[in-house]
C-alpha cells in the first residue's frame, strides 16, 4: 500500500514539476507548495461581496460565495 501512495505522490510531483497541470486538482498532495510554481496566479483576496461581505478573489463573479443570499454563511 504504501509503495502505490508513493507512486502516486510521484506522478502528483511530476506533474507540478511540469507545464501540465492536467487533472492535478484531482491528486492534491499536501507536501507540495503549488503556490511557488511561475504559473499559479491566486491573486489578492480583497474584494468584498455587496451580498453577504466576505472577501473573495477580484474576478470571482457577484453572488457566487453566498449564492445572491441564498445561502446563509
Amino acid at each position: 500500500m504504501d509503495r502505490a501512495n508513493d507512486q502516486q505522490r510521484q506522478q502528483v510531483y511530476r506533474a507540478f514539476t511540469s507545464d501540465s497541470f492536467l487533472r492535478l486538482a484531482l491528486n492534491y498532495e499536501p507536501g507540495i507548495e503549488y503556490c511557488s510554481h511561475s504559473k499559479v496566479t491566486i491573486g489578492v483576496i480583497d474584494k468584498e461581496s455587496p451580498h453577504c461581505h466576505v472577501l473573495k478573489l477580484k474576478n470571482k463573479p457577484v453572488g457566487m460565495c453566498c449564492a445572491s443570499r441564498k445561502v446563509q454563511l
